[in-house]
């Protein structure tokens, strides 16, 4: 899945989080896990790759959010965003 966000002007990169388990509504954890960091603005979500691929149902729900860094410091997090995530 592509993941991309709009470019904002000053600043050197981008952290991109992915909710562990926002694709299992029935399990809580408030952590996010970082999937990108870097000047680019889109990142291609390869989940096939991940061990806990196997056990997501298609047509998941997959939340996202991104912040941005500069030498000044770091953004807040944006908005988080829902994505459908189908195998």
């Amino acid at each position: 899945m592509v993941v991309d966000w709009d470019d904002i002007t000053g600043m050197d990169g981008y952290t991109l989080q992915r909710s562990p388990y926002s694709y299992n509504p029935g399990y809580y954890n408030s952590s996010w896990l970082t999937i990108y960091t870097g000047a680019n603005n889109t990142f291609n979500d390869d989940m096939q790759a991940e061990p806990a691929y196997a056990l997501l149902p298609n047509a998941s729900t997959i939340q996202y959010r991104v912040s941005a860094y500069n030498g000044n410091g770091v953004s807040l997090n944006s908005a988080i965003v829902t994505a459908t995530w189908y195998k």
